[in-house]
């Protein structure tokens, strides 16, 4: 599975996916499902099913817990939502080791980190999940947990309470010592 908003978008890496999977034509029952705006040309024997975009949070969930692996090409990327869906719904991540894909994803654990811009690399990350599903399954059941654990809702909520409340304390210490607070 690939998500992306816009799937040509160049930074979302669709070209190195699509390179990719050039290299594992020879992957039994192998099928890519692209989700997001936007039609690309796809070059003949590519297994690849552009769909449009899926604004439902029900489909998308079904898309992600579908899918064997989330596949994330991104030349560059803060902390995509799109990776912390895939885990929150059990499927293993495979992409490039830039930004916060590598701060979420825990290589060899929720899935597999590659170099940046390595389509060589990444085809046989992809290769290495989708041909040893007892991995698979163990990547999915921790990408599940750690989704649970560090990205739930209720986490994020304490975490933005405890930094609102850091900052208005640290904001009132420098009020009391006579230091402006706008720099």
């Amino acid at each position: 599975l690939f998500v992306a908003d816009s799937i040509t978008d160049r930074r979302k890496g669709l070209a190195l996916i699509l390179a990719a999977v050039q290299r594992l034509r020879s992957v039994a029952g192998l099928a890519v499902v692209a989700l997001g705006r936007g039609r690309i040309p796809v070059p003949d024997g590519i297994p690849i099913r552009q769909i449009g975009p899926w604004e439902d949070s029900a489909n998308l969930s079904l898309a992600y817990s579908a899918a064997d692996v989330f596949a994330i090409p991104s030349q560059q990327d803060n902390l995509p939502n799109t990776v912390l869906e895939a885990m929150a719904c059990g499927t293993p991540v495979v992409g490039f080791s830039i930004g916060g894909i590598a701060e979420a994803v825990v290589d060899g654990r929720t899935g597999l980190l590659v170099p940046p811009g390595d389509v060589a690399a990444l085809a046989e990350g992809l290769r290495q999940v989708l041909e040893d599903a007892a991995w698979q399954r163990s990547l999915a059941a921790e990408s599940r947990a750690r989704a649970e654990r560090e990205y739930s809702s209720r986490l994020q909520a304490l975490r933005y309470a405890a930094l609102y409340d850091e900052l208005v304390g640290a904001a009132a210490d420098r009020k009391g010592r006579g230091v402006s607070s706008n720099r």
